[in-house]
Order: C-alpha cells, then sequence, then structure tokens
C-alpha cells in the first residue's frame, strides 16, 4: 500500500544586542573592540557564488568579524550556546545572541563552535559542534550523525534512481562514471556520484543537509519524461529504541509511504524528538516566484533499517522552458527548535463562484519570501486571477541571558539580507507575534503552531498588530548580485514587547521567547531575504547578513556573587591522613577579587580547635567574565583526627572604576560572614574524618566483608609509545567503606628528558555515564547524563617526571550527583603496593604500544561508581559493572559489563583526543607503552588490617647438576605474605646473634676427594638491578647471590633466609646440585 500525505519546513537565525552598561567598566579586565558596532548597507554587488562552487572555509556560526569585533575584547566567560560578549573602549557592552548554537559544551566550557570538516583516521569529521558528524572514505559508507549520545547513520549505498509513477519501482539512473576525486571545501564534501551529479554535505550548528547536486538536465528515456519521478536511495539505520515519524505516528514496518511533509525520528518509548527531516526542498539557481518546489520522500521502514528515497517529479524536472541547472535536491537532519520560516495566504476563485483559502506557514532555514498582491508579477506576487495574495517570513528570538538583571532596552533594529528581482523600493513593517490583534494580546512562541500546516501560525503574522511604522526599504540590489541588509527600527509598543522576554515576561516555558513576522504594508513582487542557511549566491555570506535584532540597552547591575563549579568532598569517613589539595574554579562578570586580603581562602580546623585561614593560590590569570583557579591545601593529620573547612571569596563590586557598592560574598558552604581573610565560619562546614585502619568496620551494614579492592599495573609509560627508557607503576585502591578510588603513581625511576613517565599534554580526567555500559562513540557534552571530572580545567598540571606529582582521591558526592577529585599527599608513591598473581584476559600482550586487558572483577566485594554497582555477578541491568578494561595507553579505563569471560576492550590511541562517554578515568590517558615485563595484579583484603603471622614467600626453582666448574648466581622472587604484609626486612645489619637480617643465602660443599662436607658459609642477597632495597620491601623483587664454583665430583648444598619486619622467617629447605665429570665430548674442528 502507498500511503500519500502532504507538507512542512524550518529555520534559525541570529539576534545582536549593543549593551550600553551603565556604573560598571571592565576595560581593565580585557582588549577593548577597536571598532564601533555596525551592520553595512553599502549597495555595492557582491562577487557570489554558484551551487557547484565549494565554499574555501567554513561559515562558523561565531564569525563576526563583519560587526568589527576583535576576539581578545570577548568575556569567554560569559559565553552561553546562543550568546556572545564584547567589550568596547568606553566600557560598554556589545552582545551577539543567536537563535542558532553558536557555542558547543566541551567539558563544562562554552568552546566555538567550527564546521569546518577535519580529516580523521577513518574518513572526515565535524567534532566541535552541538553534534558530531564523521564522513567515510567512500560515499557508499554513508554518514553518521551523533545527536545526544544517539547514532544515526544515513546515505548508505546511495544510488541515482528513476521511479515509476504508478508503482514506485526504483531502477537505476544509467551515467557514466565520474573520475572526479571526493573534494572538502569549508563546511561542504563533495562525493562524485556520475558524471553531472554529486552527493553533497554541509554540516551547520543544527543541521546536516544533504544535497544531490543535477548539473545538468538527466538524459531521461521519453516515457520517462512524462511520468515517474528522479532523485536518490539510500540507507539510513535508527539508533535502537528509536523510529520514523509521520505526524503523531511511527511508520509501520513493511508499509510503503509517499510523502511530501516534514518527518521526525523519535524515541518510542518517550515520544523526544532526535532530529526532525523537514519537506525536501528541490532548489534551482535562480529562485522560483512560488518559492521552493517541494519535493517527495518515500520511505520503507525495516526495524531499525529505513529505506529513504528522496525525488522529484520528472515532468518539474524536465521543463526545460522554466528550469535552470544546477539543481540540488535537498533532504536535511535538523536537530534545532525551528527558527526562522515564511507563510503565504491567498484566495482563488474558480469558475466564477467557487473560492478556495490557503494558509500556511513552515519553517525553513533557506530563502525566505515576502510580496504582496496579486495581478502583475512586475508589482505583486503573481500575475494569476488570485483575489489576493501574501507572503510573510517569521523569525523566533531567545532572549534567555542575553542582557543583565535590571537592563533597560532603549532601542530595536531588525536587520536582515535581502535581493530582489524587480528593482524599487518597498513598504514593510515588522510584527511581535501575538495571539490576537490587540497590543494587550499575548505574546506566542512561533515554534509551538506550525502544526495543521502552521494555519493559526500564518493568522498570528497576519493578524498581530504592528511594532513599527510603515517603513520605505531602498532597492536592495539584484538577488543574484547578494542583495544588501536593510533595517526597520520598532516603534515603542514593539520595544516594550522585547523589554517583556528580556524580563522573562515574553512567550514559551522561560518566558524570554518572542516571535517576530516581516510583511509588505502595499503592495510588491518577491524579496528574497536571508534565513539562517549559508546561500553563496544571495549573498547569505555572513553573521552580519543573517537576520538579526539589534538593541541598544542600559543598566543591569552585578547583585551576584562569583559562581562556582565546586564539588564538596565531604560528610565522608577516611583511611588517608596525607595532605589534601583542593581546587576551585570562579567566575564572575565583575571579575572575581584576588588581592592579598580579598582574594579565595580556605579556612580549616581540625578535632574542632581554631580555624586556620590560607590563602589560596591563584593559577593562571584571572579576568572578569572568564573562570578562575584556585589552589589551598589542608596538611598532613593524624589517625583519628576530624577535619572541617570551608572556602571564601567574594567579587570587585566596588573596587574597579565604575562600579559601586559592596563586593558580593560568599562561603562554601553557604552561611559564612566577612571577608575572605576575616571570615565566620559557617554552621555546617565541609568535613572529613580520619579513620585508622585498625578500628575499620569488620563487616558491611549487609554483613559482608568490609574489603577494598586493589588493582596495580607494573612497567608503563605514558611519555611515548616509541624509545622508552623508563617506566613507572601505578595503582587504583578502592574503599568500600569511604567509597573512594585513589590513584597512585611510583615515579621512583622517572626522571627529566628522553627519561621522562608521562606526556604533560595527557589527558587526566574521569568520565561517569551511568546509561553506558562499555565504551560509546557519543559526545559526552551532548548527554544529559554523561559527566566529565576534569582537574585540569581547574588548574592541575602535570609534568614529565612525576606526573601529577601527587596521588589523587576520587569520590562520588551523591547530592550533587557528580565526582570531585582531591589531591593526596605532595609527592607520588604507592602507599601498599598489590603483591598478587597476574590477571586479565583477552589482549594479554606485553611489550607493545596498544596492549588491552579485560580485568574480571573479583568476588567478596561490591563497589559503587556513581550509583553504578561493581562486582564479580553479570546481570542483564543497566546499573551493574562487572569487568574493568585497562590498556597501555591508559585511556579508557572503564568499567565493562559484560557476559563474556572473556569481553572485548577498547584500546585505540587516539581515544583521549575525544569527548566520548564511558565509566572510568584518563588518568593520565596519552598515547603509551606496556614494557615487556608489564602486570596486572588485582587483590581484594580487609580494610581492617589482620596481624600479620606470615612470613615471606619464595619462587625459586632449586638448580640442576652441572659440568662447569663456573660461579653459579642463585635468584629467587621474595614476596612479603600478610593482609596487609608488613614488609620484607631489607636491612643490611645483623641481629644481636650475628645473623643477617635482611634476604641471605647460606651454602656448604662436599669435597669429594676428602669424602667430607665443609662449613657453612652466609652470602647475603641483592634485590634486582633498577630498585632500591626500599622499594622491595612491600613489592615482590628478585634477589641473587653468586656460590662460587667448585671442583667436578663435588656437590654443593644451599638454603635461601628471609624475614619480614614481624619477624617472621622463612629458612627454606636446602636443595643441592652436583658438578659432574662428563664421559664423552663431541668436537667440531674446521679450518
Amino acid at each position: 500500500m502507498v500511503t500519500n500525505k502532504n507538507k512542512v519546513t524550518f529555520g534559525g537565525s541570529w539576534l545582536l544586542l549593543t549593551l550600553l552598561m551603565i556604573g560598571m567598566s571592565w576595560s581593565a579586565a580585557v582588549s577593548p573592540v577597536t571598532e564601533k558596532l555596525q551592520t553595512s548597507e553599502n549597495d555595492g554587488a557582491e562577487s557570489i557564488d554558484d551551487l557547484l562552487t565549494l565554499p574555501d572555509e567554513a561559515m562558523n556560526p561565531a564569525d563576526n568579524d563583519e560587526f568589527g569585533y576583535d576576539a581578545g575584547a570577548e568575556l569567554i566567560g560569559s559565553r552561553t550556546e546562543t550568546a556572545k560578549t564584547f567589550l568596547k573602549e568606553n566600557g560598554d557592552f556589545e552582545v551577539i545572541v543567536s537563535p542558532v548554537p553558536v557555542h558547543y559544551l566541551d567539558n563544562g566550557a562554552w568552546e566555538e563552535i567550527d564546521l569546518t570538516i577535519e580529516s580523521n583516521e577513518g574518513g572526515w569529521s565535524v567534532t566541535q559542534n552541538t553534534y558530531e558528524t564523521y564522513f567515510g572514505n567512500d560515499a557508499r559508507q554513508g554518514v553518521q550523525m551523533v545527536v545526544n549520545g544517539q547514532t544515526i547513520r544515513y546515505g548508505i549505498m546511495p544510488q541515482v534512481v528513476v521511479l515509476d509513477g504508478n508503482t514506485l519501482s526504483p531502477e537505476p539512473y544509467m551515467a557514466k562514471p565520474s573520475s572526479e576525486p571526493i573534494d572538502i571545501g569549508g563546511n561542504v564534501i563533495r562525493y562524485p556520484m556520475m558524471t553531472g551529479i554529486s552527493l553533497d554535505y554541509k554540516v551547520t550548528s543544527t543541521q546536516l543537509k544533504q544535497n544531490l547536486v543535477i548539473r545538468e538536465a538527466p538524459m531521461l528515456l521519453d516515457h520517462q519524461k512524462e511520468s515517474g519521478y528522479f532523485g536518490i536511495a539510500e540507507t539510513m539505520i535508527l539508533p535502537a529504541g528509536y523510529a520514523i515519524f509521520l505526524g503523531e505516528s511511527p511508520i509501520a514496518d513493511g508499509e510503503l509511504v509517499k510523502t511530501n511533509q516534514s518527518l521526525s525520528i523519535r524515541n518510542l518509548a518517550t515520544g523526544e524528538e532526535l532530529v526532525s527531516i523537514p519537506q525536501p526542498l528541490v532548489e534551482s539557481i535562480e529562485p522560483s516566484l512560488e518559492g521552493p518546489h517541494i519535493g517527495e520522500y518515500i520511505i520503507r521502514v525495516q526495524g531499525e533499517s529505513v529505506t529513504l528515497t528522496t525525488v522529484v517529479e520528472n515532468t518539474w524536472l524536465m521543463d526545460s522552458d522554466n528550469r535552470s541547472f544546477p539543481i540540488a535536491i535537498d533532504p536535511t537532519m535538523d536537530k534545532g527548535v525551528q527558527r526562522t520560516g515564511y507563510a503565504y495566504y491567498y484566495r482563488i476563485t474558480r469558475w466564477g463562484w467557487y473560492t478556495s483559502t490557503y494558509e500556511y506557514a513552515f519553517s525553513s532555514s533557506s530563502l525566505l519570501y515576502t510580496c504582496r498582491g496579486s495581478g502583475s508579477a512586475a508589482n505583486t506576487c503573481t500575475s494569476g486571477s488570485y483575489t489576493w495574495y501574501y507572503r510573510y517570513a517569521w523569525y523566533r528570538f531567545d532572549f534567555n541571558s542575553a542582557l543583565p538583571t535590571g537592563a533597560t532596552v532603549n532601542s530595536v533594529d531588525f536587520k536582515s539580507s535581502v535581493g530582489r528581482y524587480q528593482s524599487g523600493a518597498r513598504n514593510f513593517e515588522v510584527a511581535v507575534l501575538k495571539s490576537g490583534s490587540s497590543q494587550t494580546s499575548n505574546v506566542i512562541d512561533p515554534s509551538s503552531y506550525l502544526y495543521s500546516s502552521g494555519r493559526n501560525l500564518n493568522r498570528y503574522i497576519r493578524n498581530s498588530a504592528a511594532s513599527s511604522s510603515s517603513t520605505s526599504l531602498s532597492d536592495p540590489g539584484y538577488y543574484w548580485n547578494g542583495g544588501n541588509v536593510r533595517t526597520i527600527g520598532m516603534n515603542q509598543n514593539g520595544i516594550d514587547d522585547v523589554q517583556d522576554a528580556v524580563d522573562g515576561n515574553g512567550a514559551g516555558s522561560s518566558g524570554n521567547i518572542l516571535g517576530l513576522g516581516l510583511r509588505n504594508t502595499a503592495n510588491a513582487p518577491f524579496w528574497y531575504w536571508c534565513g539562517s542557511g549559508y546561500y553563496s549566491y544571495y549573498g547569505c555570506t555572513s553573521a552580519a547578513k543573517y537576520p538579526h535584532l539589534h538593541l541598544d540597552y542600559s543598566g543591569g547591575s552585578d547583585t551576584a556573587p562569583p559562581e562556582d563549579t565546586f564539588v564538596p568532598y565531604t560528610d565522608l569517613i577516611t583511611h588517608r591522613a596525607e595532605q589534601r589539595t583542593f581546587w576551585l574554579q570562579l567566575k564572575d562578570v565583575t571579575g572575581v577579587d584576588t588581592t592579598s586580603s580579598g582574594g579565595p581562602s580556605l579556612s580549616y580546623s581540625v578535632d574542632n580547635g581554631s580555624w586556620t585561614n590560607v590563602h589560596a593560590t591563584t593559577l593562571g590569570t584571572c579576568v572578569a567574565g572568564y573562570w578562575c583557579n584556585f589552589r589551598a591545601v589542608i596538611p598532613a593529620v593524624q589517625e583519628g583526627e576530624y577535619v572541617e573547612y570551608f572556602w571564601a571569596f567574594q567579587d570587585l563590586k566596588g573596587s574597579i572604576p565604575g562600579s559601586t557598592g559592596n563586593p558580593n560574598f560568599k562561603t562554601l558552604p553557604i552561611g559564612g560572614t566577612g571577608t575572605p581573610s576575616s571570615v565566620t565560619a559557617p554552621s555546617s562546614p565541609y568535613n572529613y574524618f580520619v579513620q585508622p585502619d585498625e578500628d575499620a568496620d569488620v563487616f558491611n551494614s549487609d554483613g559482608t566483608g568490609n574489603n577494598k579492592w586493589q588493582l596495580k599495573i607494573d612497567a608503563l609509560t605514558n611519555f611515548r609509545y616509541y624509545s622508552v627508557y623508563r617506566y613507572m607503576d601505578e595503582q587504583l585502591t578502592y574503599y568500600e567503606d569511604t567509597q573512594e578510588y585513589i590513584w597512585e603513581y611510583d615515579t621512583s625511576s622517572c626522571g627529566s628528558g628522553n627519561n621522562q613517565c608521562f606526556n604533560i599534554n595527557a589527558a587526566y580526567q574521569m568520565r561517569y555515564s551511568p546509561t553506558i555500559s562499555g565504551y560509546s562513540y557519543a559526545n559526552c557534552a551532548q548527554s544529559a547524563t554523561c559527566v566529565v571530572t576534569n582537574p585540569k580545567d581547574q588548574g592541575l598540571t602535570l609534568n614529565g617526571q612525576n606526573g601529577p606529582g601527587m596521588s589523587t582521591i576520587w569520590w562520588y558526592n551523591t547530592a550533587f550527583g557528580a565526582f570531585t577529585m582531591v589531591g593526596l599527599d605532595d609527592e607520588t608513591g604507592i602507599d601498599q603496593p598489590v603483591a598478587s598473581a597476574p590477571v586479565g584476559t583477552q589482549g594479554g600482550g606485553r611489550n607493545c604500544d596498544d596492549c588491552y586487558s579485560a580485568v574480571p572483577i573479583p568476588g567478596d566485594i561490591t563497589m559503587k561508581f556513581g550509583t553504578l554497582s561493581v562486582n564479580a555477578s553479570y546481570t542483564s541491568s543497566r546499573t551493574t559493572r562487572n569487568h574493568f578494561c585497562v590498556n597501555s595507553n591508559n585511556h579508557p579505563l572503564y568499567f565493562l559489563s559484560s557476559s563474556s569471560s572473556n569481553p572485548y576492550c577498547l584500546y585505540s590511541y587516539s581515544t583521549y583526543n575525544y569527548d566520548r562517554q564511558f565509566n572510568g578515568w584518563m588518568a593520565p590517558g596519552y598515547d603509551g607503552r606496556w614494557s615487556a615485563n608489564s602486570q596486572i595484579m588485582q587483590k581484594v583484603s580487609p580494610v581492617r588490617p589482620m596481624p600479620d603471622i606470615y612470613p615471606p614467600t619464595f619462587d625459586h626453582t632449586g638448580l640442576m647438576d652441572t659440568h662447569s666448574q663456573d660461579d653459579r648466581t642463585v635468584t629467587v622472587k621474595i614476596t612479603d605474605a600478610g593482609d596487609p604484609p608488613t614488609g620484607v626486612n631489607v636491612s643490611t645489619g645483623v641481629d644481636g646473634n650475628g645473623v643477617l637480617e635482611g634476604p641471605h643465602l647460606e651454602y656448604r660443599v662436599y669435597n669429594d676427594t676428602s669424602q667430607s662436607w665443609g662449613n657453612w658459609i652466609t652470602r647475603a642477597m641483592s634485590q634486582q638491578a633498577g630498585k632500591t632495597r626500599a622499594q622491595c620491601e612491600l613489592i615482590p623483587c628478585d634477589w641473587s647471590a653468586n656460590i662460587p664454583g667448585t671442583d667436578r665430583g663435588n656437590t654443593v648444598e644451599y638454603s635461601i633466609h628471609a624475614q619480614d619486619n614481624n619477624n617472621n622467617w622463612n629458612n627454606a629447605t636446602a636443595v643441592s646440585y652436583a658438578i659432574g665429570t662428563p664421559t664423552k665430548v663431541f668436537t667440531v674442528e674446521w679450518h
């Protein structure tokens, strides 16, 4: 069955704000804008391109050069997704707010969107955007669009096809193969399909546009010219749990649907839209008086696989009298709210008595057409016999956080680039969109009224009270020459409506939405206005030419203390008494006070004693509107002591020119008073208690043992993967009762230069994404459930020898739903190194630069990683994990859920560069290497230590008989037992009885001639090369000693002896070997 349906489209635009701030100057903070804000209205023609010319560079949404902005004047800390703020020379501010995103969130910071298509190991990609896009090396591989953690694959196996008009059955279009290579320009990639036809993809901040570009009329058979369709067929793979919707219902499996309406990909369980697929536009190099032609979708669904064919009627395509090539057939994926669009309203009288009235409104990011009247194409919309005819444009602006609290809007101008076909000036007005014709009617959000083909939105555009006078706009120039910017100033009613949106009294759930309609006030022919898309041949080439509002405002004040990102480490028991290092990140529009008397401070108290106030160290430069980083230390305490602490900070209000009043002060937690250097503590400070291990509970509340998990990786480097000179050891420890994860590093063999063990550019962070069972290529910033803890953003630095320079604690704050990282101790080192049998499953290779292993979590422990439960048992629940993945690159190290005993773990050397999702660490993460001697060891043991009654263990196989009379070396691996072990006694001294205290060997020789044993001789054993005796106290080490050579026929007997630091001796049973006399000799001689 074939289902036929009807239409719908989409949008985006710009909003510009000039902020004339009174009572505040930031001129000392950043370099100022050097040019006055202005939008050129020059009528000179521009050089423009056509569909066949790829852009030289990406037109990024934050590219504001034409507004006269200096990048050095931007207040980066004031960015939002859609806003940028700049400082002028006079201390006032200028802001651009765009309804389309200009920034994307990267590890908690708003970064400028860059739509440039870059090459990567698998093809090309755009990752610095609100979604990620990946292109293959072959058009047949299609494209991946990653939105909110979900991957849509489409464009798979694309094929140019001709469809039968009756059955819709496709057959390949036959043409000469193209010899052109894949071409890339800016944000557009072009795959040649065949001679004269290419498949283009264009990336914008909200849309991934696919264009089938047809350079000349296709060679169709005669019968095909009279019926049927021409276009592109492709396969789309939907994310699991999603379906493609037409209207409010998913398209059923197996049903063949033909429609020119928009489509939507939605979650089947929640109905939430992931992306929309607007009407398929068919655009020519010259605009049609009727606007873009609407094509057709042919859809067949089979589970998560969708066959999507986008076509245009052959009769329309082959109409040589009215077609101009090239022509583009444009299916688009859109993840944004509809932001711009057009509407039309006309009436037709047929047969002298029957009339039909048409009212439509659609969203569109392409050209927006305006006109009015009928009867003459030179002066109205059409020469047809319409009773009336109107075309309008509409826009949606979001004022959320665009202006400071208390700002007063003084004037508002609407600006946009426009071109025309018929010359002459025309009259226009703008209207804030409302639910009625009265100025007191409620403002509406235009994106909420696109249902039913936008009939109600059309009426609101048509009937809302004017927000400007009728304004005569001078001839903008021929559209083919790119047009020019024109301006309409709002009247007081319009200004008041904008003020309401700024104050939160507008439309939308936030109250910050304002819709605007653009309409002619007298008969006029078509004018072609820019939407939010890049159309070089219509002059829509820069931010200054997209539609925007230009606001002047005054007033506004800084009434809030600096904002922070601090996740408290508090209300917990810990078993580590070492020094704690805390980092604090602050941002303030006036600026954070960093003076000696007013700068951030950390106060601490031990066992309810007096408060010690520590002035925090400022890390780097602190500039108004930017995130500023600070660090403070609480010294090591004794076991059994209770520590309380809090932060205090303020801004610079009243301390800089142009600002008045007292600084805005705050403590963390809130409740403290005073100044940062003289502060009264809040009533409930942050706190932690250092509990001695001996006092730890033996059992958890559920009756299971209170244990700790330790995982140690020996002999790795994160400096580089080749020419490695030094290796380090690292260990991860988890305490069940405190729920702390602690990373420790043994860097004793590391140095500088080629002897480094760390790369200072390595990633050092944790990622927590509880909905991901293993590793996801989806962008973490696009997922509401993925949280990054990145101490490098807060000022942690790495050095080549000692990495972070300390151990690090990672602890989950349930109230905040996030992890925090706290520095432990003031140097690197592993407190209690693990000694156990090696573990790990798949990928157990060594001496390689991409080694990996899946470590099964042992029994007798259940760990918490955020809300996830980690233990030895596999379950189908999304809240459990049972493996830990490790690799030589140290990224990603993550918890995995798998029913396999031999699961796969990702180990790619480049993942630290990307914003992926997993549950674990890159700490550090770089392109590293495991040595040939690398081992992975893990152990579960009680937190409360058991008495060490166990002597050291020996790993040694006795020497075999020999014919050699040379010295022989005895080597034994000595490991101290105990839980925990007290360590091998490595002293070189002797006890009161004259016995060596450290590891030693005793031997004696049986003389075959005298038929008697000699005396026992004692020899001290030496630790393995590259280790100190102290290092070998708590880790397994090889110890060796030489036994002198002796004559043939003799026998040697020896024994090994070692004790631990609790006087537990291992006196091994003696073993012997004989020195025999050869009875046969084979000699080879040559000359």
